[in-house]
Parts: structure tokens; sequence; C-alpha cells
């Protein structure tokens, strides 16, 4: 894996951290302008995230011989990653949502939360997995095109559907079509592309065009505010795109011991990802958020809080995420 995605995976999830700790940030009486202007557009992590899954499909699937059987062992593969993290989190979840929060149980749709086949966040136990239903549709269609051999024409027919379904049909009409045929996906095509093209495309002299392309995706987002429109994938999109974009081709050999650090919580992303909600809820809940303002505690409370947080993500990575995903993919393995 390039060192630098890792490292950038793990920005992103504290981007998003941030801002879903914003609101409490406000509640505890705090004021810091630097801390408010990242987390209010800390969403743009979600956005990163797909670029860089869509480099990362382009990698794994570049030494792979197309047929059946590599097509549906790429996608047992996958979707194992995203269950095998998923689900001890969504019982963690549960379990906190029953003990600060039970009256939520009746807006949850279970099904959708189980199987990642819904993208509506307030019906969601953990309301950042919206996100986990594109990924395993992306995921989807690369091992189709590895199983049916298709290369880049799946790809090129969706990007029509999806450019006709944005401008014939209302977001809300169809839940399916709006999953299936979601802008989303040009991000991950950004990030496949990227890697599939990087020759011609990861050259010195396009740099000075690529934070061209950052600066114009960032201001645009921010000024026409687009995040909850069409318009999100060709502006933070652009921007997540310049950023990966310069993540990969400022890779180095060489990585400094606080790299490492950052590496470490870029290997933990997903988990903290996935739990940082459940946690802010717990924080809430259990009245420690209230204890602190009431001891004139809010700042440095909030950002142990954080911290913790994101410890607590890298503790939970290493004693379940991963060891769970390893013994499923030799299970997978033996019986394949």
């Amino acid at each position: 894996m390039i060192a630098n995605l890792q490292v950038l995976r793990g920005l992103a999830a504290l981007l998003v951290v941030f801002h879903h700790s914003l609101t409490h940030f406000y509640i505890m009486g705090l004021d810091w302008p630097v801390f408010e202007v990242i987390a209010r557009y800390g969403f743009m992590g979600v956005d990163v995230f797909f670029v860089i899954s869509g480099v990362v499909m382009a990698i794994s699937t570049e030494k792979i011989q197309p047929g059946q059987r590599s097509g549906l062992n790429f996608m047992k593969k996958r979707f194992l990653r995203i269950f095998m993290g998923y689900w001890p989190m969504l019982i963690l979840a549960f379990g906190v949502v029953f003990m600060y929060s039970p009256e939520r149980f009746n807006e949850i749709n279970w099904l959708g939360s189980v199987l990642l086949i819904s993208t509506r966040m307030n019906e969601l136990l953990i309301t950042p997995s919206w996100s986990l239903t594109y990924e395993l549709l992306f995921y989807l269609l690369v091992g189709l095109t590895v199983l049916w051999q298709l290369k880049y024409h799946l790809f090129l027919l969706l990007a029509v559907l999806v450019f006709i379904k944005v401008n014939s049909m209302p977001f809300g009409e169809s839940q399916f079509l709006d999953i299936v045929l979601s802008p989303f996906i040009f991000e991950f095509l950004f990030g496949y592309y990227l890697w599939k093209l990087r020759k011609p495309l990861l050259q010195r002299k396009f740099t000075l065009g690529v934070i061209l392309i950052l600066i114009l995706g960032l201001i645009c987002g921010v000024y026409f505010a687009t995040e909850n429109s069409t318009w999100r994938v060709f502006t933070f999109g652009l921007f997540a795109f310049a950023v990966v974009w310069l993540a990969i081709s400022t890779e180095k050999k060489q990585l400094g011991r606080f790299y490492l650090y950052w590496m470490e919580i870029g290997n933990a992303s997903y988990t903290l990802y996935l739990i940082h909600t459940i946690a802010l809820l717990a924080f809430v809940g259990s009245g420690l958020r209230q204890w602190l303002v009431a001891h004139n505690l809010a700042m440095i409370g909030f950002w142990l809080m954080l911290g913790v947080v994101v410890l607590f993500s890298w503790g939970v990575y290493k004693v379940i995420e991963k060891p769970l995903y390893q013994w499923s993919v030799k299970v997978k393995n033996h019986h394949t």
C-alpha cells in the first residue's frame, strides 16, 4: 500500500470525526475559528475516502487474471473486509444506543443497517455507514469487470447512465436508483483511472494544474455550498482527486517515526470512521460532556475525548478488526 494514502486515510477519518463533533464543540460553549472552519467542511473526508478506494481497487485488480473464479474471490475478499470490520461495531452501537438512547430503535432500518443497503443516515444505527453502501457497490462493479472480462466498458456505460438519471429523475424518487446510479460513482472512477493512467497523469509538469484544481474545487464547493447537491463530485470530489494525486506523486521511500504514527491512524481509519459517532453518543449519554462544562474543563476535556476516541479505535483495530478479517480470509481460502 502507498504510505501517503494510508496517512491520508487517517487525516480523512479525522476530518469526519471533527465534522461530527462540531455540534458538541458548540454546545460546550467552545470557540476556536480554525477548528470550526476545518470541522464545518470535514465531510470532505468521505470524498477523499471514495477517491482512495478507486485507487485501491485499481491496484488490487492490476495483477488479477480475469475470469469467474478470480472475480468471485475478489468480491468475497472485499466484502469480508467491509463486513468483518463493520458488524462488531454494529454490535457495539446496539449496546450504546440501548443504554443511552433506546428510543432511536423505533427509527432504525434494521435490514439496511445490518446489510448496508440503505444510504439514509437518519435510519441507520451507525450513521456514517451510509458511505459503505457505495463502497460495496463499487467493489461489486470492479468485481464484475474481472469476472466478465469487461475492462472499462462497464464504467463507461455506468457514467452515461448516471448522467441520464441525474438529469431525468429527482433524487428521492427511487432509493435503489439513487444508490446504483449515484454521482458518487464518479469519485471512485477519479481514483480508479488516476491509477490506471498514472504514467501520463502523475508527471511533475501537471503539479501546478492539479493544485489549481484543488483550489478551484474547494472554493467552488464552499461558495456554492454543493455538499448536498449533484455538483459535490465536481467540486469537493475534484478537490479530493487533487489531494490524492499529490499524495501519490510525493510518495517517499524513507519514513520518519512521526510519519509511521500517522500511518497507524490510517490503518485504524475504518474503525475510527465507524466508532466515533458511537463514542460521541456515550460522551453525551454518560453525562461526561455536562460534567466537563460544569467543572470548567470543556476545552481540554473535548480534545482529550477526541484523543481517547482515536486511541480506542486503534486498539479495536488491533484486537478485533484486523484479527477477525485475517481469520475470515483464512477460512475463505480454506474453503476455496
